[in-house]
């Protein structure tokens, strides 16, 4: 606790040394803040000298106009407006009426921490203007203050007057550092990473349980029942029915009278040389395409190859090799039973052998009717060539 002392008479005109008294501080950065002490002139103004207080300014200006040009010589000054009630900026050049540049002094006033200052001078009638000013850019040649102005005399902005003083207030003290402000909200959550890399591949499955016993297979094959559209009907065989019989096929005396309508065995194999014609006689020559035959072509593969009878116009329609078919055209008369031969016309057939020299005596098959052309179709793997 301090101590205070009643008893202590000091005659008049006696100077007392009291900086060693405990109840005096001699601190130059007040770092005790008490509120029970005294403190010394020196530690007075060392404080307050390291607080940076700016010094008053007086600079000598000139109103040059009030249409918010832009100075261009010393000591020139610009309003917005003619009056001041509305008056809310003024350019001012970097150096005042004494040509002195004055641009140090205005870029402290750049900070924000300086605002607010004032500028005063005198009105056009005695009175006194104050602007205060609240931003100030810097233009290189000159500054934009950004003021509100008051004034106790004239109300009009007057053109050249010079201005005895301008004076800019003083900055204060700065004050303690604010608190610390709050924390900020968290940041967006960051972008996915990357997929990782494929895991080992996994053990074999256990196998899986027997499949069901199938059921009896059942064969399908051409009847000799025709159905309406002219296609012949499937005949469904049971697996006991194969079993008991001998496994055969049967044919019909009539697969149809329409040239290319017949049953046996098919093939698809191939190319056509050129259009088919349905019923006709063919062979498989060697570039892979049926071609027309003729028995009047000597040692040609047209009368000795593999034949076959068109049942279509395409070969989508498949190329009979052996079995009951409508021919395209049987020549001579045709008997039941009779022996068929190619003919020396491409794609037909005759019921009796050629006579000239090098044509080709080929039996291709047997009629099973008396008209239509309908014939059993197997031809014979040897021939005769006439000579």
């Amino acid at each position: 606790m301090p101590k205070f002392y009643s008893d202590i008479t000091v005659p008049e005109g006696t100077k007392v040394d009291i900086s060693s008294s405990e109840w005096v501080k001699d601190e130059d950065n007040m770092s005790s803040a008490s509120a029970s002490h005294l403190a010394t002139q020196q530690s007075i103004k060392a404080y307050v000298d390291s607080k940076e207080i700016t010094s008053l300014a007086s600079f000598v200006y000139t109103i040059s106009g009030t249409s918010n040009a832009t100075p261009s010589s010393d000591g020139e000054l610009h309003t917005n407006t003619g009056s001041w009630a509305t008056v809310t900026s003024i350019n001012i050049y970097e150096n005042d009426a004494a040509a002195v540049d004055r641009s140090s002094f205005f870029d402290q006033l750049t900070d924000g921490a300086n605002h607010p200052s004032t500028l005063k001078f005198p009105s056009n009638n005695g009175g006194v203007v104050t602007c205060t000013i609240t931003g100030c850019a810097d233009n290189t040649t000159y500054y934009t203050l950004t003021v509100s102005c008051t004034t106790t005399g004239g109300s009009s902005v007057a053109t050249g007057v010079g201005l005895a003083s301008f004076v800019v207030g003083v900055v204060g003290i700065p004050g303690d550092d604010g608190a610390d402000g709050a924390d900020g909200s968290n940041g967006a959550d960051g972008a996915d990473g990357a997929d990782g890399a494929d895991g080992a591949d996994g053990a074999d499955g256990a196998d899986g349980a027997d499949g069901a016993d199938g059921s009896d297979a059942t064969v399908v094959y051409a009847s000799n029942q025709e159905v309406a559209d002219g296609t012949e009907a499937a005949k469904v065989v049971s697996p006991d029915t194969l079993r008991d019989a001998a496994w055969s096929r049967t044919f019909d005396a009539s697969p149809g009278t329409t040239p290319g309508n017949g049953h046996g065995d098919v093939v698809y194999f191939g190319q056509a040389a050129t259009s088919l014609v349905a019923g006709g006689i063919y062979y498989y020559s060697s570039n892979a395409t049926w071609t027309a035959t003729n028995a009047g072509t000597p040692n040609s593969a047209a009368a000795k190859g593999l034949l076959g009878v068109a049942l279509g116009t395409t070969m989508g329609a498949g190329i009979l090799l052996r079995g009951r078919v409508c021919l395209l055209d049987v020549v001579d008369t045709e008997t039941i039973g009779a022996p068929l031969f190619l003919s020396s016309t491409p794609t037909k057939t005759a019921t009796s052998a050629p006579t000239t020299n090098g044509h080709t005596a080929r039996i291709i098959g047997y009629l099973t009717a008396a008209s239509n052309d309908i014939a059993w179709f197997n031809p014979d793997n040897t021939f005769v060539e006439i000579d």
